[in-house]
C-alpha cells in the first residue's frame, strides 16, 4: 500500500485549499520562509491574491473552450471553473503564466454557460 503522507515532507494540499478560500474573498496572505536548521529564519513573503472571471457559453451538443486572464503584473497561481450539473468540465489549467484556460463539452440540447476562474497573485519579500 503507498503512503500518501511521509514524515518530513511537505504537504500541498492544504496550502492549495487555503490559497482557492483567500482568492474567493481576495486579499493577502503572509507566508513564512523555510526555517535553517539553526533555527534562524529568512523573513517572510507577501502573497496578494485576487480572483479572475470570464463566463463563456457552450452551445447544445458542443463542446468550448475560454481563457481568463489575470491583471497587468500578475502570475496565474491555479484556478477552476463552475457549470451547470450537465457539462462535462474536459480539461482546466494554466496558459502561460498568466492566464487559466478551461474546457467543456456540452451534450444537451440547450445552451449552458461555464465560468473559468483564475487565482492571480504576486509576491514580495
Amino acid at each position: 500500500m503507498r503512503k500518501f503522507f511521509r514524515p518530513g515532507r511537505p504537504h500541498l494540499a492544504p496550502l492549495v485549499a487555503v490559497l482557492i478560500v483567500l482568492a474567493l474573498g481576495a486579499g493577502t496572505v503572509s507566508a513564512a520562509k523555510p526555517t535553517a536548521a539553526d533555527g534562524t529564519s529568512a523573513g517572510s513573503t507577501r502573497i496578494d491574491l485576487t480572483t479572475a472571471t470570464k463566463t463563456f457559453t457552450v452551445g447544445a451538443l458542443s463542446n468550448a473552450s475560454d481563457t481568463v486572464l489575470c491583471p497587468v503584473g500578475r502570475v496565474v497561481g491555479g484556478g477552476f471553473s463552475q457549470s451547470a450539473y450537465d457539462v462535462h468540465i474536459t480539461d482546466s489549467r494554466p496558459q502561460g503564466t498568466n492566464a487559466w484556460r478551461v474546457w467543456a463539452d456540452n451534450p444537451g440540447e440547450s445552451d449552458r454557460l461555464v465560468t473559468a476562474y483564475a487565482v492571480c497573485m504576486t509576491t514580495e519579500s
